[in-house]
């Protein structure tokens, strides 16, 4: 059974204003999908709509063959991992304690079982931050605490990762780390979709971009087709150069 994800004229108002416009899209499991846009364009209002964590004033959003409403709280809790564009961290746990919370949805709430301890081990090898594991959370920088909130969503094993702007607190060689990372995560199947800023980050992960502008798509599709000088001039409204290498770069001019 396919785990796509498909939304269909998903529409939401606030304070008078249309957030998002008739807004439809189909997200294929097993992809990265890099939601693009400038400031207001209504990424992180799509994302949390995908997530369950807000409900449109019309339309429907599917998950496989199920309406996302139908589906119960804890199996969404299973199936979707959600990182927020500013996870906080409201309890001094310390590290290893808070990625286990990414195991609630797996277990009955008692002790951890070995494959908990498996996987959440796995996870922080994975974010670089098995070596702080007995630290307090409160007491790391803030590009640590988000490393630490990605491996939580991580050890939940979800089928869908939905992760708005998970790039914003890291250095660059984080930043790289963690494309990569999410690159490894859908060799496993899971479905990305990540809101991003970075135009070259896209470009470096996405099987495929969604380009948002005023709270419309107004182009999907593949990154090569839809990642063009025309496009992204269209959508931020200033002109773009593209440099051929290695890796195609686009640049602002």
């Amino acid at each position: 059974m396919s785990m796509d994800y498909v939304f269909t004229g998903l529409s939401l108002r606030r304070g008078g204003r249309a957030i998002l416009n008739g807004v439809s899209g189909h997200l294929e499991a097993g992809k990265v999908t890099a939601i693009l846009g400038a400031n207001g364009a209504g990424k992180s209002t799509l994302l949390h709509c995908l997530a369950g964590l807000l409900h449109a004033d019309q339309g429907t959003v599917r998950l496989g063959e199920r309406m996302l409403n139908d589906i119960a709280l804890r199996e969404r809790a299973r199936r979707i991992g959600f990182l927020p564009q500013r996870g906080e961290v409201h309890w001094n746990l310390s590290v290893h304690a808070l990625v286990a919370l990414g195991r609630m949805a797996h277990g009955g709430g008692g002790e951890l079982t070995n494959e908990d301890e498996r996987v959440i081990t796995s996870v922080m090898e994975q974010m670089d931050i098995a070596y702080m594991a007995q630290r307090q959370v409160l007491t790391l920088s803030g590009g640590e605490q988000a490393r630490v909130l990605f491996a939580r969503v991580l050890a939940g094993e979800p089928e869908w990762l939905l992760a708005d702007e998970p790039l914003a607190s890291l250095d660059p060689a984080h930043q790289m780390e963690l494309l990569r990372i999410l690159a490894d995560v859908v060799r496993n199947g899971t479905g990305v979709v990540v809101v991003m800023h970075d135009v070259n980050h896209a470009a470096r992960i996405a099987d495929n971009i969604v380009m948002m502008r005023e709270g419309r798509v107004i182009a999907a599709g593949p990154s090569d087709d839809i990642l063009t000088t025309d496009m992204l001039s269209a959508v931020y409204g200033i002109e773009f150069e593209k440099l051929s290498g290695k890796q195609d770069c686009f640049i602002p001019c």
